[in-house]
């Protein structure tokens, strides 16, 4: 660990390809898993002809219609046709995949409050975005070396203190990021993150991760209101309403509703209670083939 190596990144590599970043996870003292080889794919190359490839990608990718892109839609309807859109996911594996293979791990790793390493693409229910955007500011400015009183040591934590601190590389990497992010989220996506988010200081300058986040917190946000929605609309079901009192067309709506996963979980917990005769429970409940 050295934070005073400018010749080399601090979470990368110096290859016969030349500078390469990233390639594997974090250890909580910010360094690249040593038990792992850290090159793993030509896209973490740093160099003219690399990126030059990288930026004519991406722009196709951002205007190609045609791509799967993430739009806030937790889980995708049942359909035998192609899909046409990430649902959660799926987004995180597209989120994973290119982290690993533009090497960003750097960006998508942070401490939980136990100290523990996390990664986000399988860990962001852990953090909140405001979480997210502190732990990137803290890393931005580099402290003072701090030295063993009466020596010219650095003390191991200040060593640790600045390590952790994005370095040059990191820094020219954090557009690369936000535009590989964007990449995988549809245009109405990134309206809805705007009008949410684009109050915050310097948001268009906010690194991939904090989009990511950003894109997560109005997904769970939509899934919120609709399971509120399904809710009401689960609380109001009546048998009478539906014609010779059919049993089948009453559950196949009641099932529609309880695909949410929250609300099934109020029902198989006995939490909500919808409003028709108790003499129908158990014939409802087997009728639509609900399991704990």
């Amino acid at each position: 660990m050295d934070p005073d190596d400018d010749a080399n990144p601090r979470r990368g590599g110096n290859g016969w390809l030349g500078i390469f970043l990233g390639g594997a996870p974090l250890t909580s003292q910010y360094q690249l898993d040593p038990t792992e080889e850290h090159y793993k794919c030509a896209l973490q190359v740093r160099n003219p002809k690399a990126l030059l490839s990288i930026e004519s990608d991406l722009r196709k990718a951002s205007n190609d219609l045609s791509s799967l892109k993430f739009n806030g839609k937790l889980r995708l309807p049942a359909s035998s046709s192609p899909p046409t859109e990430f649902d959660k996911e799926e987004f995180l594996l597209a989120v994973d995949y290119s982290v690993n293979a533009y090497g960003f791990q750097t960006f998508f790793h942070l401490l939980d409050e136990m100290g523990e390493m996390r990664d986000l693409t399988e860990d962001s229910h852990l953090f909140t975005v405001q979480q997210v955007i502190d732990e990137h500011y803290s890393r931005l400015d580099e402290p003072a070396p701090v030295y063993d009183s009466g020596s010219t040591n650095e003390t191991d934590e200040s060593k640790l203190a600045r390590f952790r601190c994005y370095d040059k590389y990191e820094r020219f990497d954090m557009s690369l990021c936000r535009r590989v992010m964007d990449s995988l989220l549809t245009h109405d996506l990134k309206a809805t993150i705007r009008i949410k988010f684009g109050h915050l200081p310097q948001f268009k300058a906010l690194p991939g991760q904090i989009i990511v986040m950003m894109a997560l917190d109005v997904s769970n946000a939509s899934a919120t209101q609709d399971i509120d929605d399904a809710t009401t609309s689960f609380k109001a079901l009546t048998l009478d309403t539906y014609p010779g009192q059919n049993i089948v067309e009453f559950t196949t709506e009641a099932q529609r509703l309880i695909t949410k996963r929250a609300l099934r979980h109020a029902v198989v917990s006995g939490l909500l209670v919808p409003s028709f005769a108790p003499h129908y429970s158990k014939y409802y409940l087997n009728c639509s083939h609900i399991e704990v």
